[in-house]
């Protein structure tokens, strides 16, 4: 292999199998929920398998390079081989810009994610210049027992730090951060608009929580790629407020529509509440916050995350 250089063609290979390695470790990971993966979310979540998370995160890109590794080398197309340890670099160069471009830093676990890449980075060069560089170690031999034996023990270290659980204070602080942040910047921008059409003030910690929730889930960068979806008519909805539309609006349009639709959803959840004739003990107040949240988007997740985002801005600026 080392008759091959590094040539120009050896980066866009590597580089597109590290675009494919961001994609699958995502779906993996959605695919995952019940096994204990954790995503980027504001909606608060303890760490429940964290050697579950630290494995998929770190060996993911060990194994793939070596997926790889093998492909290339049936295909007789060994140059590609060639480094290829780099395709787990430019995979965390890629993930991280991505975090950077969708304005998700805030709420990332820095010395997390520096630990995390530090061992994907020294993994990836062991492997490479232990294993792959010579074809027949790329498969595993498995006829010493010595390999079996440490096979359980392995599984068992996996089993006993998987019952280890982390304090969320940590998590805690970082996402509530994040959304004083984010109000803080939503207010100084639209602050006047959501308070002239809010019209009520409790509306208003409503009214930003379902702001930032939103704009968690559609950043600035995915919403300039709807805004050219569609003038294509392949996207629906427009702006920060996501807002159903036949009409180009803008991030501040969506705002004054989205505030008008909370508050005449509002509206309508309570004249249904003052006619009804049999009057029972509840909180009327969070039944109407409840109905609207799932009225702007009817998925319990969506409800779930703006109700935690709005304990958050009714403590911090509401004093409530």
């Amino acid at each position: 292999m080392s008759d091959y250089s590094y040539g120009f063609d050896n980066f866009l290979v590597h580089f597109a199998f590290a675009i494919a390695l961001f994609f699958i470790i995502n779906w993996i990971g959605k695919k995952s929920y019940s096994l204990g993966y954790i995503q980027l979310s504001v909606v608060l979540k303890a760490d429940e398998a964290p050697a579950f998370n630290f494995l998929l995160r770190v060996l993911t890109p060990i194994i793939y390079i070596l997926l790889i590794s093998t492909l290339l080398y049936t295909l007789k197309v060994d140059k590609y081989v060639k480094y290829i340890y780099l395709v787990n670099i430019y995979y965390i160069v890629f993930r991280v810009s991505v975090n950077i471009l969708l304005g998700r830093t805030r709420l990332m676990n820095w010395k997390q994610q520096i630990n995390l890449f530090f061992w994907i980075s020294l993994l990836s060069y062991i492997t490479y210049s232990k294993i792959i560089v010579i074809k027949k170690n790329i498969l595993p031999d498995f006829g010493s027992i010595s390999n079996e034996l440490w096979f359980i023990i392995i599984l068992f270290l996996y089993a006993l730090f998987n019952k280890i659980q982390f304090p969320l204070t940590e998590t805690v602080n970082r996402k509530r951060n994040y959304i004083r942040n984010r109000y803080k910047y939503f207010s100084k921008k639209y602050g006047a608009i959501i308070s002239d059409k809010a019209k009520k003030k409790n509306l208003e910690p409503l009214i930003y929580a379902i702001l930032i929730q939103e704009s968690f889930n559609r950043p600035k960068l995915c919403r300039l790629a709807e805004n050219l979806l569609f003038e294509i008519g392949k996207a629906k909805t427009l702006g920060v407020m996501q807002i159903k539309t036949d009409k180009y609006i803008n991030d501040e349009d969506s705002i004054k529509l989205g505030v008008e639709k909370i508050h005449d959803a509002y509206n309508t959840f309570l004249k249904e509440i003052q006619t009804e004739k049999e009057q029972k003990e509840w909180n009327i107040e969070s039944y109407l916050e409840r109905r609207v949240i799932l009225d702007y988007n009817p998925d319990i997740n969506y409800y779930i995350g703006v109700s935690e985002i709005l304990q958050i801005i009714r403590s911090e600026f509401y004093n409530i």
